[in-house]
């Protein structure tokens, strides 16, 4: 629905040219091999608050006298740096001034910020007159947003310090892209350097990309993908002292392959394998009010979880549609035998003797975060091994896996029946831009069983693919698409060799309007009866008796827009069927291609809107390959007085379309085909 999502919903054949943004490099106003001396650079112009000879800030408040002592050790560490005392009397005093923990928060704002002002909302969770800041430093980096709703400024990158009185800036840098490696890894140095502490814990703060990555910066359409996370990790203080808890606030990280990235450089990390959503009313970083000096990391990973959850719950009590909470604390000093163990256990599988075994038992796993995209393909690592167990020739590995991935995930707080704790990637629903970007940063970190595993099943399946339109002659695959209206009901009649290839389907229904197509309906909710492919469910989402686009897909969903003067967001809205009519149950921010997103109160926006989505199907009497490209929206206002209902459908002049899958994930389209 913004700039960054060409496609309104999930479609296997689409060329998901969203994703040509992921791979290029950043390139600002600055060049590359100036950036060290232009992060260095200090414009004591650009600050709000005094600052001592250091350059660290204060409030133009003057310091309280138990501060006199530190203030003394610095200027003594100055003195002995000048004088040229041994090293290791600078290491005496340097821990003379360490606290007990430095918290780094790496904050990308994107669009959950310029859109929905989630970033704002988190920072004003973290109120310093509640937090012991005698025995801890909370830094806050921040930025990768086109704009915010609070004290920062779009116009560049800020590092603040919180204080009693809240955050002050200590630092101003030029905007650059927050998704680079150099970026994170000149943050983690500088607190390191400026502020010491006896242990460290990094809590990152944006979008997540399961396997892919974190942090996408909206400013510069970049993200941190995991190889950039290593190197930046790798190049930082860190890959010598490790951090001891690593906390994603992001979604789809409680992910294998990013904990094998993290158990280099850190011991523990907490994240959740669903979607995390942010709300004014989740309040979840206040849990550093209830940090102690005698903490422990597991202790602090369980006061992060038991703040969400306890959120989490009161936002279940109060609306119709539930959240899921999939946290958990990861051991990474566990990860290594994980690791050997899932690869024993991966050699084990026949892949080219299994391979339509393996499928289908890949379609059948739970997927996380499915709203918005399937291209980030990660399942539950617990049942994903559960599935593949019957094709294994190692009995015995099996046990050793799931053993070792319950002593990697130390801490667990389930909503989701599917969850264990930890996920996987394995691709099957993903475009072949997705699968392909996975796989570079996999082939490129590792040379192990799994990674030459998900090579072998993609390129089984690409290349079926590949055989398949060679003989069409075409990216699209045809069906027949003999359309049968039967009893207010509607009926696709599938061929033998169709039936051969019929593993799920997808039907849509369409208005026709001049030469474009209006979406009704995309459902899934399809049954197959002999060689009939029935639609199961056909009826229509009506607001204030208007037909508007709707997405039945696990869920049934529909697009939108809620604006206050200039301030304008798409938004997703959750329906929830009670019966004849309907409510709203829950809606989320749109955030493209990214599933990570902030929960909407559309109480309080001015305006609001449905979209009916049109396309552009036929050319020449042939389906259009990028169809799904081609859409235009139509706005339709409501006011606070709209209701929602399921319509009747007569099918009098629609449209009915069919999207059938394979073995392979591959797609057959129909040609729109009129019901008559």
């Amino acid at each position: 629905m913004n700039q960054q999502n060409n496609n309104m919903f999930y479609n296997q054949n689409s060329s998901m040219k969203s994703f040509d943004h992921m791979n290029q490099e950043y390139k600002g106003q600055y060049e590359r091999n100036n950036q060290a001396n232009q992060m260095n650079g200090y414009n004591p112009n650009e600050n709000m608050y005094n600052t001592y000879i250091d350059g660290s800030q204060i409030s133009s408040t003057p310091p309280k006298s138990k501060n006199l002592f530190k203030n003394f050790l610095k200027i003594i560490l100055i003195f002995l740096i000048v004088g040229g005392i041994s090293f290791a009397s600078y290491k005496i005093v340097r821990n003379m001034l360490k606290k007990n923990r430095t918290f780094m928060i790496y904050m990308v704002g994107s669009d959950l910020e310029s859109k929905s002002k989630q970033g704002t909302y988190s920072i004003s969770e973290i109120i310093g007159e509640n937090i012991d800041l005698s025995n801890n430093n909370v830094i806050l980096m921040v930025g990768g947003s086109t704009k915010w709703h609070n004290f920062v400024n779009p116009e560049e990158i800020g590092i603040y310090k919180l204080k009693k009185n809240g955050f002050n800036k200590i630092k101003t840098l030029p905007i650059e892209s927050m998704g680079k490696s150099e970026n994170l890894t000149y943050f983690l140095d500088y607190v390191y350097k400026k502020y010491p502490a006896k242990k460290y814990d990094l809590i990152f703060w944006n979008h997540g990309l399961g396997a892919m990555g974190i942090e996408q910066d909206e400013v510069s359409k970049d993200y941190l993908s995991i190889t950039e996370l290593d190197r930046a990790l790798s190049d930082s203080k860190f890959n010598d002292n490790k951090l001891e808890l690593t906390l994603f606030y992001n979604c789809l990280t409680s992910n294998y392959h990013i904990a094998k990235v993290m158990s280099k450089y850190s011991d523990y990390m907490v994240a959740s394998e669903e979607v995390f959503y942010l709300s004014k009313i989740l309040n979840r970083l206040n849990f550093l009010e209830k940090v102690e000096k005698d903490s422990t990391a597991v202790e602090i990973g369980k006061l992060f979880i038991e703040q969400s959850d306890k959120v989490v719950k009161g936002y279940n009590d109060s609306h119709i549609r539930k959240l899921d909470s999939t946290l958990s604390i990861l051991d990474l000093n566990k990860i290594s035998d994980l690791d050997e163990k899932l690869n024993l256990f991966i050699e084990s599988i026949d892949i080219n003797k299994n391979y339509y075994n393996l499928t289908s038992a890949r379609r059948k796993l739970f997927t996380f975060g499915t709203v918005q995209t399937k291209d980030y393909d990660v399942v539950d690592l617990y049942e994903f091994v559960t599935a593949l167990q019957p094709y294994s020739s190692d009995k015995k590995s099996y046990a050793s896996v799931t053993d070792s991935i319950n002593d990697v995930v130390v801490y667990t707080s389930n909503f989701n029946d599917h969850s264990n704790g930890l996920s996987i990637y394995f691709p099957y629903y993903g475009s072949d831009t997705a699968v392909e970007i996975h796989l570079a940063s996999f082939n490129k970190l590792w040379d192990d069983s799994y990674t030459k595993f998900v090579n072998t099943f993609y390129g089984i399946r690409s290349g079926a693919k590949r055989a398949i339109r060679t003989e069409n002659g075409s990216n699209i695959n045809y069906l027949t698409n003999v359309v049968e209206k039967k009893n207010n009901g509607l009926s696709i009649l599938l061929t033998d060799k169709e039936l051969e290839k019929y593993k799920n389907a997808n039907m849509y229904l369409f208005k026709k309007e001049n030469d474009r197509y209006v979406l009704l309906l995309k459902t899934d909710k399809v049954e197959l009866d002999g060689n009939r492919l029935n639609l199961k469910d056909n009826r229509l989402i009506y607001i204030n008796d208007k037909v508007v686009t709707s997405i039945n897909d696990n869920m049934i969903y529909t697009y939108g827009n809620a604006s206050n003067g200039d301030d304008s967001l798409d938004v997703i809205n959750i329906i929830e069927d009670v019966g004849r009519f309907m409510n709203i149950s829950q809606t989320t921010l749109n955030s493209g291609d990214y599933p990570c997103s902030g929960l909407i109160d559309l109480a309080e926006y001015d305006k609001k809107s449905f979209y009916n989505l049109s396309y552009k199907l036929i050319e020449n009497g042939k389906l259009i390959e990028d169809w799904l490209d081609n859409f235009e929206k139509e706005t339709i206002e409501f006011d606070d007085n709209f209701h929602i209902s399921l319509g009747p459908n007569s099918f009098d002049s629609y449209y009915v379309m069919v999207e059938l899958f394979d073995d392979h994930n591959d797609v057959y389209y129909s040609n729109p085909t009129e019901v008559k």
